[in-house]
């Protein structure tokens, strides 16, 4: 599944922050869309003002993962004021009847967004139940999740709310799945392929040409964007100049998050401010990090 990022994550957004972020709703799109095609389709809606009827955080399919909005702003997506201002949508491709799905091809879309609400539950440190894993049809007159609905309910299934605790059962099992992963990774201290604040909340952003002089604390940390980070070594000297042309052997895989305890001409000394021992002069390209706390404020 291919991340794309459409130009709301980290340029102008269609709304204001939300409050809080307390879960997810699961969509079927009702759509022939895939992720990557929707971007556009989505940019087409703005420029003619049909944005308005409504749009989610993420458009989702076995190939293609959009992050069409930032998941901490308000989004119009359940014709439901809490929901819009408190939960993240989460629309599964595909799923009107002229895609031409099988229910095996949808069922890898839909895997595909439960996935993805498990990271999104997990970044936001969220547990999964009742209270954050949220159908469309708990606060609007609506079909949504309809194809889901069909496979895992039953076609023409009633709208009762027995039916609903069905699906939620079954989405809830799935995102758990995801979840536990995502905390066994983390006990592993491993790279977690979680989409954490760089992807499902708006980047912040830094100065990365100023200089920061070496630090025993940290002065922001990050997370390596998709295509990794080579991790070079600075030489010279203040007087003949300095250069990170020498290679340090290894390179940070996308997801991995590292602290700067010194930037300089766009590079950053990653992992320790010391002066000798592991990383101390280790550093990495700026440009590849985006940035998620800060620490420190320039002056």
């Amino acid at each position: 599944m291919k991340d794309i990022y459409s130009k709301h994550i980290n340029g102008t957004k269609l709304t204001s922050l939300k409050p809080q972020v307390r879960g997810v709703v699961i969509h079927n799109d009702y759509g022939t869309l895939n992720g990557q095609q929707y971007e556009q389709w989505l940019y087409n809606r703005e420029a003619n003002g049909e944005y308005v009827k409504g749009w989610a955080a993420l458009y989702v399919d076995k190939l293609y993962r959009l992050w069409y909005h930032p998941t901490n702003f308000v989004e119009w997506h359940c014709g439901n004021q809490y929901a819009n201002t408190y939960l993240v949508g989460i629309e599964v491709n595909r799923t009107h009847p002229d895609a031409g799905l099988t229910d095996e091809e949808f069922l890898e879309n839909e895997e595909a967004a439960l996935q993805t609400a498990a990271e999104i539950l997990y970044s936001y440190n969220l547990p999964v139940n009742y209270s954050t894993v949220n159908l469309h049809r708990e606060y609007f007159a609506t079909a949504c999740p309809h194809r889901s609905w069909d496979v895992h309910v039953g076609k023409n299934a009633p709208n009762t709310r027995a039916n609903q605790l069905v699906l939620l059962d079954y989405f809830i099992k799935r995102i758990k799945v995801y979840y536990a992963e995502l905390e066994a990774a983390k006990r592993k201290e491993a790279p977690v392929k979680a989409t954490i604040d760089r992807v499902v909340k708006q980047v912040k952003k830094i100065n990365t040409t100023l200089y920061r002089g070496r630090s025993k604390s940290a002065y922001f940390d990050g997370f390596v964007d998709s295509q990794g980070a080579e991790v070079r070594k600075r030489t010279g000297n203040r007087v003949t100049g300095f250069k990170w042309t020498k290679k340090a052997g290894y390179s940070l895989k996308p997801g991995e998050e590292v602290y700067i305890f010194e930037t300089h001409k766009g590079w950053g000394r990653i992992y320790t401010g010391n002066t000798t021992g592991k990383g101390s002069n280790e550093w990495i390209w700026l440009g590849r990090l985006q940035v998620d706390d800060i620490y420190k404020a320039d002056k």
